[in-house]
């Protein structure tokens, strides 16, 4: 097993992710040049209803890439990102240093979630 793994994460993050504590680490690492996981963003749709009575926007989102982590620390991020309100449908990941196929990240929550 070695540390250099491919991810492929899809989910919904809320419109004010950027200001959660537990996903501005991971948010500045992939707008970072040299990092090899991306963040890209989609459509928007309204979430379910929130403590205010009202509906969050969330953005569909697909993180991407490669980089030189363990999957432990791809696990990490995931729960960084859904402690700050993120909505994991998808994360799967592959070692592509000592080949293996792609398989679900480890230790995420079951089921990660969704806005069926």
């Amino acid at each position: 097993m070695s540390n250099v793994h491919e991810v492929d994460v899809r989910g919904w993050v809320p419109y004010d992710i950027a200001s959660k504590e537990h996903a501005q680490p991971w948010l500045a690492r992939m707008a970072d040049p040299v990092y090899g996981f991306r963040i890209r963003y989609g459509q928007p749709r309204q979430g379910p209803t929130n403590a205010f009575g009202g509906a969050t926007t969330y953005y569909a989102f697909v993180i991407d890439g490669a980089e030189a982590i363990w999957e432990s620390g791809i696990e990490k991020m995931i729960s960084d990102l859904r402690a700050a309100g993120a909505v994991i449908e998808k994360a799967r990941c592959q070692d592509i240093e000592a080949p293996t196929s792609w398989h679900d990240v480890q230790n995420v929550a079951v089921p990660c979630g969704s806005f069926a």
